[in-house]
């Protein structure tokens, strides 16, 4: 969703038709966790502390600096340390930082392992529902290619509703065919997703406003939520 919203700003011939991953209670994403002797048990003592995210202007950076404005603390008051996904594990139990983001599979892995506390998860972060991944096309291939853009989003649909009811044994053939590791399976729940993949507006527009106010993204490199959709093929309320 940030790197759509910064697309858009700029002019790039981008449209949000459906949601694929979002932000919710059911959501299981990852968390932001601490060494259980590190004495972190809540954002509010973020301040001063290295903080593992996956880079610049990524949902993971929205999630810590939310969190931060709500507990009254400034952007600023934190220290950011980009690093990969595989990396983030090894370098809190280093001391490299102090906080790391681990996404689920990560994070199952080193709740196993033990020695860490989850102190973070993205909707506590943000206290609001969004999507944080989103499909999108090119308004000129959608013009260009209409029957074939309503093929793929009835096919969409049909996909996260079988996802939904067949998860468990649809994940065993993802392993079997080699495309998923059995540790991915074993992280429990994926990602949250909306109904029919729908995007919420409403919270879209929440979500950007709280961009800004969090010194997330400037306002001027923001959008309305609205601005953000293809009408008349995206799948949204």
């Amino acid at each position: 969703m940030t790197a759509l919203i910064t697309s858009v700003s700029v002019g790039m011939d981008l449209r949000a038709v459906a949601s694929v991953v979002e932000t919710s209670e059911s959501d299981n994403q990852g968390a932001f966790v601490a060494l259980k002797d590190s004495g972190i048990r809540e954002a509010s003592q973020f301040k001063g502390k290295r903080i593992g995210f996956y880079g610049p202007n990524t949902i993971s950076e929205y999630w810590i600096k939310s969190a931060l404005r709500r507990e009254g603390l400034k952007s600023s008051d934190a220290h950011y340390v980009s690093m990969p996904p595989p990396a983030q594990e090894q370098a809190l139990r280093n001391t490299q930082i102090d906080v790391a983001w681990l996404s689920r599979q990560f994070l199952a892995r080193a709740q196993s392992a033990g020695g860490i506390d989850v102190i973070l998860r993205p909707i506590q972060a943000t206290r609001q529902a969004h999507p944080s991944t989103l499909v999108f096309f090119t308004r000129k291939f959608i013009a260009a290619h209409p029957q074939a853009y309503c093929a793929w989003r009835a096919d969409y649909q049909q996909a996260l509703a079988r996802w939904a009811r067949e998860r468990t044994n649809l994940y065993g053939k993802l392993i079997a065919a080699g495309y998923l590791t059995p540790g991915a399976a074993d992280a429990g729940p994926d990602g949250g997703r909306s109904e029919g993949g729908r995007i919420r507006v409403g919270d879209v527009q929440a979500t950007i406003k709280d961009m800004i106010d969090s010194g997330f993204l400037p306002a001027a490199r923001t959008v309305p939520a609205d601005a953000l959709l293809l009408k008349g093929y995206a799948l949204y309320q």
